[in-house]
């Protein structure tokens, strides 16, 4: 899609926490996300394109849900990184699966679908489906 192409009707809304300028002249970002947001383009009289953001409410698990993928989240993400995580239980579930989303080398229409999901546990559930189908993302 040269020229227009279609914008995602779902994205992260997060703040520059901090940032670096590299020898070679790149910029090391770190952003902290704030919330998910519903994206709808608006008519703009400039070069550039415009959107309109509005926050969506995010659906917590039940107890029986966050028990039931909170360890099978946190495994998946250490097989994917080679490594241990610290302590998981403040983190919240849609969180957790957020972060299996990004280590793992999926198509932009699944993880648009995964990051879409307003729902934590169906989230959980679209990422760890996601794990069993997908290879982890290579280092670097």
């Amino acid at each position: 899609l040269s020229g227009k192409p279609e914008v995602i009707p779902v994205a992260g809304l997060g703040e520059i926490a901090r940032h670096e300028r590299t020898d070679d002249g790149r910029f090391l970002i770190w952003l902290c996300g704030l919330c998910r947001v519903r994206i709808e383009e608006v008519e703009s009289d400039r070069l550039y394109r415009r959107v309109r953001v509005m926050p969506l409410a995010e659906i917590g698990p039940t107890a029986h849900e966050d028990r039931e993928m909170r360890e099978r989240l946190v495994a998946q993400i250490e097989r994917c990184a080679g490594s241990k995580m610290p302590p998981s239980a403040e983190v919240p579930l849609g969180n957790l699966a957020d972060v299996l989303a990004q280590v793992l080398c999926l198509p932009e229409a699944v993880m648009a679908a995964i990051h879409g999901e307003t729902d934590m546990a169906e989230r959980a559930r679209r990422a760890l489906a996601a794990a069993d189908r997908f290879p982890p993302r290579k280092p670097g």
